[in-house]
């Protein structure tokens, strides 16, 4: 998980294998909604939560825009914790 608690600067963060970005934003802090990689998320008809989707990014380095939360899933990590 990466916080860029910047409200107007992007930060970077190298990543060293590919992986999954989720990334959290929203137009204003104090608003009502937030995206999911730019997507709104909404409960749908029946009150169910959305498919989460990530965006695929490769291993290098990896910007994070003013005032998100990301969080990524690298397959091939290795974390022992995982298994």
């Amino acid at each position: 998980m990466a916080i860029n608690l910047s409200r107007t600067r992007s930060e970077s963060l190298n990543v060293p294998n590919a992986a999954e970005r989720y990334t959290l934003s929203s137009s204003r802090l104090e608003g009502n909604s937030v995206q999911l990689n730019g997507t709104t998320l909404a409960l749908d008809g029946g009150d169910a939560l959305p498919v989460l989707h990530g965006i695929a990014v490769p291993a290098g380095r990896l910007l994070l825009a003013p005032s998100t939360i990301t969080f990524l899933t690298i397959a091939d990590a290795n974390n022992a914790n995982c298994r």
